[in-house]
């Protein structure tokens, strides 16, 4: 997929079982950066895939994904470009929109910090397993 997107698939003992990772080696996981989706275009590879019965995704050991979509070293938009701004705020509803509309079983594998937009990718899935050291948080929340 990408350099930090990475698909393995014929896992388990009938080979039914795929593990999508997302790790982009920075600690903070974003799932959706910029312009592109490869978490969403890894969920989309799996629409006509008759072979695999369940994904599991999994960001770093750190964190499965503990930054804003909105923090990615540049801004989200010009000012005056509010098209662009609202492309941009699409990202994250399609992200989970994709992973939920899976045919397969999806799992979340989580471990580290899961926040935000991790917890919106998370909730989308069908099952979460967590590691002792998981921690999810909404700091959006607070903003309301």
């Amino acid at each position: 997929m990408t350099e930090f997107v990475t698909i393995e698939k014929g896992l388990g003992p009938e080979g039914r079982i795929a593990v999508v990772r997302f790790d982009r080696g920075d600690g903070h996981q974003r799932a959706v950066a910029g312009s592109d989706a490869p978490a969403h275009d890894a969920a989309r590879s799996f629409e006509d895939d008759g072979e695999t019965s369940v994904v599991v995704l999994a960001g770093g050991a750190k964190a499965f994904s503990a930054a804003s979509t909105s923090r990615c070293g540049r801004p989200v938009a010009p000012r005056h470009d509010l098209g662009a701004l609202r492309r941009h705020l699409k990202l994250g509803p399609r992200l989970t929109r994709a992973w939920q509309e899976m045919e397969q079983i999806t799992i979340g594998a989580i471990e580290g910090f899961c926040v935000g937009g991790g917890v919106a990718l998370a909730v989308a899935l069908d099952f979460r397993v967590m590691g002792r050291d998981a921690h999810l948080r909404v700091p959006e929340i607070g903003l309301a």
